[in-house]
């Protein structure tokens, strides 16, 4: 069973290094490749009210 989604409103990544995670986009865009969080990727969580924003994301358990 995969993990619920976690509301995301912006702010510092919630997200360890190297945990893999799964993301939903303000647009309804999905990432569900299991991706982790690398320092590049900061910018990622901050809102700027746009299309690209996340708004949710869960953590694959076992998988980092």
């Amino acid at each position: 069973m995969k993990p619920r989604y976690k509301a995301w409103y912006g702010g510092e990544c919630p997200v360890e290094p190297g945990v893999k995670f799964h993301i939903l986009f303000r647009d309804g865009g999905v990432n569900n490749g299991d991706i982790t969080q690398d320092d590049n990727d900061l910018n990622w969580w901050k809102h700027s009210n746009d299309r690209n924003d996340i708004i949710a994301y869960r953590v694959i358990e076992g998988e980092s």
